[in-house]
């Protein structure tokens, strides 16, 4: 039987694909060649797709293993709305993933499991897929924690979560040009990933700077 949450995230990822497919080529930033590693892109968002869900599946239940429901007991987050829990554990989760992909960046070990990803030569949705498997795992981790040991997210409110992260990790990877004025120091646009590829979080340390934290 198919969760409600991949039935959410499923429909999502075919929407968005078809209307930044559809934007990469009426108003591309740079020329492309969609040929180019065609078959290895392909590949890679299956490996997304099908290795995503089954760490989702091992997470659960090492978590589970240790009790984490019993021992991590968040009745303050557990007790919010819908519309204050998703917004709150998206940002929650981002800037958690904002560390993980800062120590990808800065530890040789962690940086083994990302290299793949800026292996890419041509920037676009489909080539933005390119992750390890062990990639997958340090990201998923924070991710299911949250929905479902911290926010305790009914299977809708996790769909809509985890579609949101579907929507941002194909728009960030967008081989388009778009400008949000005053909106980009807190949102990331394509513009901006494109330049600062390796480091798609800078939002985060911009923050952080403005308090002694980076």
């Amino acid at each position: 039987m198919i969760a409600k949450e991949q039935i959410y995230q499923t429909v999502t990822l075919i929407f968005i694909v078809g209307l930044l497919n559809t934007l990469e080529r009426i108003r591309p930033r740079f020329p492309i060649n969609r040929r180019l590693n065609l078959r290895l892109n392909i590949i890679a968002i299956l490996v997304v797709i099908f290795a995503g869900e089954l760490w989702k599946t091992a997470l659960i239940k090492g978590f589970d293993a240790l009790n984490l429901s019993g021992l991590l007991v968040f009745d303050i987050t557990r007790k919010l709305p819908g519309v204050v829990k998703i917004p709150l554990a998206v940002v929650i989760a981002d800037f958690c993933l904002y560390w993980v992909h800062r120590g990808m960046h800065r530890r040789r070990i962690l940086w083994l499991t990302h290299v793949f990803h800026h292996s890419i030569d041509q920037l676009w949705w489909l080539s933005g897929s390119r992750t390890s498997m062990t990639h997958l795992l340090l990201f998923a981790a924070p991710q299911i924690f949250l929905a479902y040991y911290v926010f305790h997210f009914t299977p809708m409110e996790a769909g809509i979560a985890f579609s949101i992260g579907v929507v941002v990790n194909v728009w960030i990877h967008t081989n388009i040009s778009v400008n949000l004025g005053h909106l980009e120091w807190l949102l990331i646009t394509p513009n901006f990933h494109t330049v600062l590829f390796k480091n798609c979080n800078y939002r985060w340390q911009v923050l952080l700077s403005n308090f002694g934290m980076n």
